[in-house]
């Protein structure tokens, strides 16, 4: 029997219902929610398959799980590691931080005798990248997006590197038909902080209105999305110095906000009703801090066709011309949202295509597959580097070629500290 523990602190959003995974994420940030029910599908996926393997929940608060989950509380890192020796664990699942060598938990980690795999939703510094991969217990840094494994061809670490797509079920995600959508609905999603872009869309929505009087802004989410005890500004709507960054575009003269714009707050499940509906979505517009987003593989999912950046794992997500725009800047964000509201059959044949593209792309059989090949591996001190799949070719993207060029110096022998 192989044993695999996950851990995630949970203690920011204790009340948070994760029971029901297949309707989608009930309005957390998207690697808290993938950490809480990846245990619940492998361990499906396991039983069904007849597979000697437990996958095991370490975590604060283990209420409003899915049945099944074996889940076990914890209040610390420390327990966590006690409990995974307790439980025999083989592989010990969590997600890297940029404090893991200063606070020493990476060392509490590796001490444990317990193979250690890295779920990296986050880019990381080569300083964290570099302890991680000179620890000997660190087996795996899975990436979640092919993008994102691709940064790594420069740094050590991308020998003990590889990626498996987050995977993506909601049984609300249906398309509606093209006459019960609002066909001036602009929706974003996501939580209101700088890192996610939503200024962006703020400072171009003067001149999407321009271009489209009809248009309407609804945007789901809030600065407490990662963390509800976050304190708001005025608006109530994000931190105060946020709000200060983009609210200048959303209101009048007095302060009002404009007609055109709608602020629905945190949402559950129940947002799939606004992003069916919609006529575009729109997904962090900086591409900062983006591998795998979940919002970008709702809203395909939805048959709403998404504009976003350009940049990371929005290559990965969009299929640019086909599920939706990648866009370089705030006048390229105007131009795509102006173009999906003016052409109907740009959009329904944008709509059409991109719930095919999620459903063949992020299916969970496929995504606890590749994990469980991946447990294999790493059980067998077999390096992951043989189930890697090949950087990209596009070699002049995200510095690509840059990157290739020092991985062939690094392995002269000269590798940056």
């Amino acid at each position: 029997m192989i044993r695999v523990a996950f851990y995630m602190a949970n203690a920011e959003i204790p009340d948070v219902d994760f029971s029901q995974p297949w309707v989608g994420n009930p309005g957390v940030g998207g690697t808290h929610f993938l950490f809480m029910t990846q245990p619940y599908y492998l361990q499906s996926y396991a039983d069904v398959n007849g597979l000697e393997y437990e996958f095991y929940l370490l975590t604060n608060e283990v209420r409003n799980l899915p049945d099944g989950t074996r889940a076990y509380s914890v209040k610390s890192e420390e327990e966590a590691i006690e409990k995974a020796q307790e439980l025999g664990v083989d592989s010990f699942v969590f997600r890297p931080m940029e404090d893991d060598v200063s606070t020493g938990r990476l060392r509490l980690y590796a001490e444990s005798g317990i193979r250690l795999v890295g779920w990296a939703h986050n880019s990381y510094s080569r300083v964290l990248l570099n302890a991680l991969n000179g620890e000997a217990s660190y087996k795996a840094h899975v990436c979640v997006c092919h993008e994102q494994l691709d940064e790594l061809l420069d740094k050590r670490i991308y020998d003990k590197s590889t990626f498996i797509f987050n995977g993506f079920e909601s049984s609300y995600a249906q398309p509606l038909s093209v006459e019960m959508r609002n066909e001036y609905d602009v929706v974003y999603i996501g939580s209101l902080i700088r890192a996610k872009g939503f200024h962006m869309l703020a400072e171009a929505w003067p001149e999407i209105v321009r271009c489209m009087p009809q248009a309407k802004l609804k945007v789901i989410g809030s600065g407490q999305v990662y963390d509800r005890s976050a304190k708001l500004g005025l608006y109530g709507i994000a931190q105060e110095d946020y709000e200060q960054r983009f609210m200048p575009f959303l209101t009048d003269n007095e302060g009002g906000l404009l007609p055109s714009v709608e602020f629905l707050g945190l949402m559950g499940t129940e947002k799939f009703e606004v992003m069916k509906a919609a006529a575009v979505g729109v997904v962090n517009p900086t591409g900062m801090t983006e591998n795998c987003p979940g919002s970008a593989l709702e809203f395909q999912a939805c048959g709403v066709p998404v504009v976003s950046a350009a940049r990371r794992g929005l290559w990965d997500t969009v299929v640019d011309g086909r599920t939706g725009l990648l866009v370089k800047n705030v006048s390229g964000l105007v131009d795509a949202i102006v173009t999906l509201l003016n052409s109907k059959e740009l959009n329904q044949r944008y709509g059409r295509d991109a719930p095919v593209f999620i459903s063949n792309k992020f299916d969970y059989n496929h995504v606890c597959e590749e994990w469980v090949k991946l447990f294999d591996f790493v059980g067998r001190d077999v390096s992951v580097v043989h189930i890697r799949p090949r950087f990209k070719f596009r070699i002049f993207k995200e510095r690509r070629l840059l990157r290739l060029i020092l991985r062939v110096i690094g392995k002269l022998g000269y590798w940056r500290k």
